[in-house]
């Protein structure tokens, strides 16, 4: 099991991922908890998995309208990120441009990568 790397000390033990749904934007009570996680590389791993199998499902013209935007709280420490990003080259800064994740922006990098 992978150990939780927490470069600061203020960075909290829990990560969690929550998914709204992009056909119901801003409407917070179609959110739903979807998992928690000991490290943000977990968390990171469950939101870039939920994203492609939703750009999968929906197709990537689709997307932005009817798929699944999982999202991960708190946001991270921006020394956490970049440890984390330090650790996993393959993933695209890009998608992490505001210091959070971002399942549109990674839905965006497939649609041009894939």
């Amino acid at each position: 099991m992978e150990t939780a790397m927490k470069p600061n000390p203020d960075e909290p033990t829990v990560w969690t991922v929550y998914i709204d749904d992009n056909f119901h934007y801003m409407d917070e009570s179609y959110r739903v908890v979807h998992s928690t996680h000991a490290s943000l590389e977990e968390a990171i791993r469950t939101a870039m998995r939920l994203t492609g199998e939703s750009v999968t499902h929906c197709g990537h013209g689709k997307y932005r309208s009817f798929g699944e935007d999982p999202f991960i709280k708190p946001a991270p420490h921006p020394d956490t990120l970049a440890a984390v990003l330090g650790r996993h080259p393959e993933w695209p800064a890009e998608i992490f441009a505001d210091g959070i994740f971002s399942a549109w922006s990674y839905a965006a990098y497939l649609a041009r990568t894939h």
